[in-house]
C-alpha cells in the first residue's frame, strides 16, 4: 500500500493539486471557460499581492480565487526551490498554475479565499525538512469528496486523489500514525512520511536519508543525493558514477555514468529511463531520422509542444480552428493580450485587450462527467 503514501503523492496532498500534474495540462487551453467581468481594483490587488500579501489576505473580498491559487502555488513551489537551494522565481510551476483557480476551488474543496492566501504565507515559511518531503503546515485542509468519489485534484479529497494515467481518478483516505491502512474499499493510504506495514500506518526510517546513510533505492534520500554503492551521496558531475541523479549541467545515462548534457547541434542524450535530454536553451528535435538538440524556438515560430519553445513561451493554436501551433508569450493576469503572438494564461481571458480572471476552468466537471 506504500503506492498510496508516497511522497509524490503526498507533495500532491501538499500542493493541493493532482497526482499526475503533468498530465492534467494537455487540454486545459482547450476548455471555454467564458467571458468574465472583472473590475480594475482586483487586478491592482493582484499585482500587488507579493508587496504586500498580508494586506491582501485582510482584504479577501476584493481577491479572487484565481490570484489566491496563483499565489498559493507560487509560494509552495518557491518554497521548495529555496530549500534546494536554488532561486526564486514569478511563475516557478506553471504546470500547476495553470489549472487555478480549480486546483484549489473545485467540488469538494473546503478552503476560502481568505484560508488560502493566509496559508501560502505559512507555505513560505514551512521548514525544509518538511518542505523536501512535502509534509504541509496544518493550514492545508482537506477536501469534503468521499473517498472513492471521482475528483481530479487532491484539494477535493480527504487525502489524496488517485488518477494513476486517468483523467479522473477517485478520492481515498491518508491515515495517520497507528491508524489502519490497505487495499480495502476504500482504499487507505497513509501520510508522509509513513509507511502501511501489516495495515497499519508506521514511521517509514527509510525515507529523506542523509549524505553517509545506507540507501537501497535513490527515492530514500534527500532530493539533492543520489544512492550510489548502498550510500546516499551528493549526485556527482560528468563522469561520476550515477542512480538517478547528477549535479547541474550533466545527466545520468543508461549506464549509470554522468554526462555532459548535448549543445545545440549534438545529438539528444539518451538519459536513464529512456527520457531524451539536452542542456538549457535546447531542446530535442525528433522530427528528423537521428533525434538532434536544437535552439529552442521564438515567439511565433511553429511548434508541436511547449517544450520546443523557449522559457517561459508556450506552445499554443495559431488560430481559432487550431490547424497549426507557434510558440506564444504568456500573459499573466493584467498583462496585455490580443495579439496573435500572445496567449493569456489558463486560468484568465482577454478582454478589453487584458488577461482577466475566470472563478473556474471546469476542469473536474469536463473530465469526471462521463
Amino acid at each position: 500500500m506504500r503506492n498510496l503514501g508516497s511522497t509524490a503523492l503526498a507533495f500532491s496532498l501538499f500542493f493541493g493539486g493532482c497526482g499526475e500534474q503533468a498530465a492534467q495540462t494537455k487540454a486545459v487551453d482547450a476548455l471555454d471557460t467564458g467571458p468574465v467581468v472583472v473590475d480594475a481594483a482586483r487586478v491592482e490587488v493582484a499585482q500587488s499581492v507579493d508587496q504586500d500579501a498580508r494586506a491582501v489576505s485582510e482584504t479577501a473580498a476584493t481577491v479572487g480565487k484565481y490570484e489566491a491559487c496563483f499565489y498559493y502555488y507560487k509560494s509552495a513551489y518557491n518554497r521548495l526551490a529555496t530549500c534546494r537551494g536554488n532561486s526564486e522565481s514569478d511563475d516557478p510551476a506553471p504546470e500547476i498554475t495553470d489549472l487555478c483557480p480549480d486546483a484549489l476551488f473545485s467540488d469538494g474543496a473546503d478552503r476560502s479565499i481568505a484560508e488560502v492566501m493566509d496559508c501560502a504565507e505559512q507555505l513560505k515559511t514551512n521548514p525544509c525538512d518538511l518542505t523536501l518531503i512535502g509534509v504541509p503546515p496544518d493550514c492545508a485542509k482537506p477536501g469534503l469528496r468521499a473517498p472513492g468519489q471521482s475528483c481530479v485534484f487532491a484539494s477535493q479529497c480527504p487525502g489524496e486523489c488517485f488518477l494513476n494515467g486517468r483523467t479522473c481518478g477517485f478520492c481515498f483516505k491518508l491515515a495517520k500514525r497507528g491508524e489502519t491502512c490497505g487495499d480495502g474499499d476504500p482504499a487507505t493510504g497513509c501520510e508522509n512520511p509513513l509507511r502501511c506495514t501489516n495495515g497499519v500506518c508506521v514511521d517509514d526510517p527509510t525515507i529523506n536519508l542523509s549524505a553517509g546513510m545506507q540507501c537501497e533505492q535513490v527515492s530514500q534520500c534527500l532530493p539533492t543525493l543520489d544512492c550510489i554503492g548502498g550510500i546516499c551521496q551528493v549526485a556527482g558531475g560528468v563522469g561520476a558514477s550515477c542512480t538517478l541523479r547528477c549535479a547541474i549541467g550533466a545527466y545520468c545515462t543508461s549506464g549509470n555514468i554522468c554526462r555532459a548534457l548535448p549543445q545545440a547541434g549534438q545529438g539528444c542524450g539518451a538519459a536513464i529511463y529512456r527520457d531524451l535530454v539536452c542542456q538549457d536553451g535546447a531542446f530535442c528535435d525528433t522530427s528528423g531520422a537521428t533525434p538532434t538538440c536544437a535552439t529552442k524556438k521564438g515567439v511565433g515560430d511553429v511548434c508541436t509542444s511547449s517544450t520546443d519553445c523557449a522559457q517561459p513561451l508556450i506552445c499554443a493554436c495559431s488560430d481559432s480552428a487550431c490547424t497549426g501551433r507557434v510558440c506564444k508569450t504568456r500573459a499573466h493576469m493584467g498583462e496585455a493580450c490580443g495579439s496573435a503572438t500572445v496567449m493569456c494564461v489558463p486560468g484568465t481571458v482577454c478582454q478589453q485587450g487584458q488577461c482577466s480572471p475566470v472563478d473556474s476552468q471546469g476542469i473536474f466537471a469536463a473530465r469526471c462527467s462521463s
